[in-house]
């Protein structure tokens, strides 16, 4: 998930950081389809408590976070 979260939502015309400290919440949010056939618009962080799927144990916190 590390590779797929990049934080370059918000306000426009900002370029793509070339870092973002892990500790610190990523902005923005992605709309998520899901298999029930519903949407929902979910912030970045909380794409990691989602179960992806059936070996995958949604983590207590994202990593990186104190």
């Amino acid at each position: 998930m590390t590779y797929f979260l990049v934080p370059r939502h918000g306000s426009r015309p900002n370029r793509l950081p070339a870092y973002s400290p892990t500790k610190r919440l990523l902005p923005g949010a992605e709309n998520v389809a899901f298999f029930d056939g519903h949407a929902a618009q979910m912030k970045l962080d909380n794409l990691w408590q989602l179960y992806w799927s059936a070996d995958w144990p949604p983590p207590a916190k994202r990593p990186g976070l104190p």
